[in-house]
């Protein structure tokens, strides 16, 4: 693998969210910090959100949700600067906004995932068996996959019905859409990553990847960047054969892949951002 560039930000990021269309990509911070690096890899915007609890960024770039502790959900235009104010009746822990900024979705603490569209109106709720703490709606499936740390794993139309659900004996991380396929990987904390198709459960173990921590997928679910331990980084198909693989110096918070799956962004505990060819 080769290091391409690395950029600073004002503290480690907890998280990236990645604009395929555009090419930006969304990090933010434990203290609610937002930057935005544009397809040249330069930050063109930042804002900062106190109680922020998670974030994201639709694939057309032009839309970020902002999900906050003290349950407003912001959406925010392509200078980060707040368009809306939304609020939202408990506690929220994740969000997802579709390819267009149409539809959003929040996962609040007592299991409840929210659907609403741009204008703050809701379209749907879903009563999970408990917090949904990752999200990511389906490109070309009008869909919404999810996943709890309890091992909760599922899936619903973007009115709120549930399709399906499956538990899983173990942790589940934060998962990552092959939007262009409606596929999706989650790890099983300590174990492997769990490959799920756009037809929901029955999942499959994705061979070769005990001890992910992190995962993110191109937009076909061709490659995978898959995070091991604290900071082995390495990148395999769907059928866990590796391609590349490298030890970073620190450990790794947050990856994510664009859509050819021809870079990997990691996001590394020293306040630093890089872009990565395998």
């Amino acid at each position: 693998m080769k290091i391409e560039v690395g950029k600073s930000v004002r503290r480690a990021p907890v998280g990236l969210s990645l604009a395929h269309e555009k090419g930006g990509l969304l990090s933010w911070d434990k203290r609610g910090g937002l930057a935005l690096h544009g397809p040249d890899h330069g930050q063109v915007a930042s804002a900062i959100h106190p109680g922020l609890a998670a974030a994201c960024i639709s694939a057309n770039g032009q839309c970020v949700a902002v999900a906050c502790q003290d349950g407003t959900v912001l959406l925010l235009g392509e200078d980060l600067a707040t368009r809306s104010s939304l609020r939202v009746g408990g506690q929220p822990c994740s969000v997802a906004i579709d390819h267009r900024g149409r539809n959003i979705a929040v996962g609040l603490m007592d299991g409840t995932i929210l659907f609403m569209n741009s204008q703050g109106l809701e379209t749907g709720r879903l009563a999970a068996p408990c917090a949904a703490t990752s999200m990511a709606f389906a490109n070309r499936h009008p869909w919404l996959a999810f996943a709890g740390s309890a091992g909760m794993a599922g899936a619903a139309d973007a009115n709120g019905s549930l399709r399906w659900k499956e538990g899983l004996p173990h942790h589940l991380g934060p998962l990552s859409m092959a939007e262009g396929t409606g596929d999706w990987f989650v790890p099983r904390m300590g174990e492997c990553v769990a490959h799920f198709g756009p037809l929901g459960a029955p999942h499959r173990d994705v061979p070769e990847t005990t001890g992910a921590r992190l995962v993110a997928c191109d937009h076909m679910a061709t490659n995978l960047a898959i995070v091991e331990g604290g900071s082995k980084l390495k990148v395999t198909d769907k059928r866990g054969v590796t391609r590349a693989s490298i030890e970073l110096p620190v450990a790794i918070t947050a990856i994510a892949m664009n859509e050819t799956g021809a870079t990997i962004m990691a996001g590394l505990d020293d306040r630093r951002i890089l872009w990565i060819r395998p």
